[in-house]
């Protein structure tokens, strides 16, 4: 389903930058209207020789064009093909434009929709909505690392969970504010080891999970080193840092920058 799923969301992006590509195209045309040379050009082939003449468009006068004024010939040759290509163009962009608005119907995707809730634990669907993808998977229990007597700060985010630094806050309510969906300190096993992540975050437009680990102590040696060992537990197992893998740094002297943050997590929208 996944496959199926990155596929569409592939042609989508390719759609997409097919139509800057030709409305791109359309502006040049547009921007080089009043550059025209006015006529229609003849072509006439003979004994193997080709001859580029002008005709008025009123009279319909002729006029040989010679070697050196041949760009009188190429302007004119640009202009009917620049303006056939804008007809297609146009026609083109307005086809694309109706597929990416998903005027087709949705009814294969939202079957498992209309399921009673009983009905769908027992289903497999081919596909589903984003919104049963996101409810499905935030669905699913998961046991976090917890708290000890040891963990005497308290910060909590906006949605009452508690968290272990002020930063994390940030995260989390910044993961919130954007509606991306996520997990707290969800385990992940990656062969024999555990591993926490500080954020297990939903990717709904690539169905697939993404981590955030936020590293705060950036000035403790110790912390660092701690730090380039998870990542590459992680880098061995093809968790890469900007694909699967999303870190943010922090030092007691450089705080979390909040707009790299911001930056790092739209990437997901």
């Amino acid at each position: 389903m996944r496959q199926i799923s990155d596929r569409a969301n592939r042609i989508d992006e390719l759609l997409a930058h097919r139509i800057l590509f030709l409305k791109s195209n359309a502006n040049t045309i547009k921007r080089r209207l009043d550059t025209y040379q006015k006529g229609n050009l003849k072509i006439k082939r003979v004994k193997n020789k080709t001859y580029y003449c002008i005709a008025d468009e009123n009279s319909g006068k002729q006029r040989y064009i010679n070697v050196s004024n041949i760009k009188e010939a190429q302007n004119i040759a640009q202009r009917d093909y620049d303006l056939k290509y804008l007809k297609h163009v146009e026609s083109e962009i307005k086809d694309i434009e109706g597929l990416l608005a998903k005027k087709y119907s949705d009814k294969a995707k939202n079957c498992y929709s209309g399921i009673n809730e009983g009905r769908k634990k027992l289903i497999q669907p081919f596909e589903m909505s984003d919104e049963d993808y996101i409810r499905k998977w935030l669905a699913m229990p998961y046991q976090p690392k917890g708290f000890t007597e040891n963990d005497i700060t308290e910060y909590y985010t906006d949605k009452g969970e508690r968290v272990r630094s002020k930063s994390e806050i940030i995260i989390a309510n910044m993961l919130k504010t954007l509606n991306i969906p996520y997990k707290y300190e969800c385990p992940l096993k990656i062969g024999n080891i555990l591993l926490y992540p500080d954020f297990t975050i939903l990717d709904v437009k690539g169905r697939r999970e993404r981590y955030l680990e936020h590293f705060g102590m950036m000035g403790d040696l110790d912390y660092v080193n701690n730090m380039m060992l998870k990542i590459s537990t992680y880098e061995k197992n093809n968790i890469i840092i900007g694909d699967k893998l999303i870190c943010t740094f922090e030092s007691a002297k450089r705080p979390l920058n909040i707009s790299t943050l911001k930056n790092k997590l739209s990437m997901l929208l």
